[in-house]
């Protein structure tokens, strides 16, 4: 059996601490067929790209494209260029912090073959204590969660791997950390402005970018499989736990942990995210109204305790034609009950 080209993109901005463990890591994957690694630096003057090109052989970078932007185009713009750029049937949208099993694509593949009804895969993404250079058994992410109040998790996150997470299921959305994509899935969910480049990742988003996307994946009817045994390491730098482990205190704690620009974009992203996927959608009544509930509570704790924040609102309104165009350019193949499955108590 003949295995598809497989396009694997990695952003390296933020990390060259990282480069000489992760990219390394990357390079020794076993996979019976083709691979095509794209990078994207954003680094100044590209100094992650001549790092790699002076700690790494000729031979070891093989046919690895290094891609240049003049402007730094975040998350989302980066995965959408490389996407544009991708020569295989399936792209890795992967991350430069963080360690690769040598198995992990072959074994996401595999999991493709034999289940052809699933156009996108996460992975087993487990935790990497960097200050320690430990691999640590301990869940870092099994995919996006989702409550009934449209608060969003990383399914497992700080639980120990046990047999709880042994197998393989379909779940909401993969982690942005690294999701894998067949060119199908992607073509199914793709935004054209004229003149501009092909939207995948919404651009405006610089963080939920992945619950947008793994939104208007379900809309369109695109399957996503946890695949179980395969495997990476990540080390974290901002996160929500699984919902098992909430509480108030907890989340205001970590809520003061984010940067600003974490929470900023974090608040847009929210007001972007439920505006194209859930209102306007026929969600039953009920859940409908608990998120009001969850949005209104959210305005006043952000009110009284990060007022600077409601400028996103103004921010918001302004890109609105555009948010607006991008909804209506939605497809919508399956029912909002559907979707509603997949939400969390």
């Amino acid at each position: 059996m003949k295995y598809p080209k497989v396009t694997i993109g990695v952003i390296l901005y933020s990390g060259e601490k990282y480069l000489p463990y992760s990219i390394p890591s990357l390079l020794q994957l076993k996979y019976p067929g083709d691979i095509e690694i794209l990078f994207l630096d954003y680094g100044p003057e590209y100094s992650a790209e001549n790092f790699l090109r002076k700690t790494l052989s000729s031979q070891q970078l093989g046919s690895c494209q290094f891609l240049k932007s003049k402007n730094k185009l975040f998350h989302s713009g980066g995965h959408n260029l490389m996407m544009e750029k991708m020569t295989g049937s399936y792209y890795v949208c992967a991350s430069n912090d963080m360690l690769y099993a040598s198995d992990f694509l072959k074994n996401v593949i595999d999991a493709f073959i034999h289940a052809p009804e699933y156009g996108v895969a996460g992975v087993k993404i487990l935790s990497w204590d960097f200050l320690r250079h430990k691999k640590l058994p301990i869940i870092d992410s099994m995919g996006i969660g989702v409550t009934r109040g449209q608060y969003f998790f990383d399914i497992g996150q700080g639980l120990p791997d046990t047999s709880l997470f042994q197998e393989n299921k379909e779940i909401f959305g993969p982690s942005g950390a690294l999701s894998v994509f067949h060119v199908s899935a992607l073509q199914s969910i793709v935004w054209k402005d004229s003149g501009k480049r092909n939207e995948y990742f919404d651009e405006f988003l610089h963080y939920k970018d992945d619950i947008d996307m793994a939104y208007r994946l379900k809309w369109a009817g695109v399957r996503t499989l946890l695949v179980a045994n395969a495997h990476v390491w990540h080390n974290r730098q901002v996160g929500v736990k699984e919902k098992s482990q909430w509480h108030v205190g907890t989340l205001v704690i970590n809520r003061k942990q984010k940067t600003k620009w974490v929470r900023k974009n974090s608040f847009f992203g929210h007001l972007v995210v439920l505006y194209k996927n859930v209102f306007g959608h026929s969600f039953s009544f009920r859940l409908k109204l608990r998120i009001s509930l969850s949005l209104f509570f959210r305005f006043f704790y952000i009110l009284f305790r990060e007022p600077t924040l409601l400028y996103q609102v103004v921010v918001f309104l302004k890109k609105y034609p555009s948010l607006k165009s991008k909804k209506q350019s939605m497809s919508v193949h399956i029912s909002a009950r559907d979707i509603q499955s997949f939400f969390h108590l």
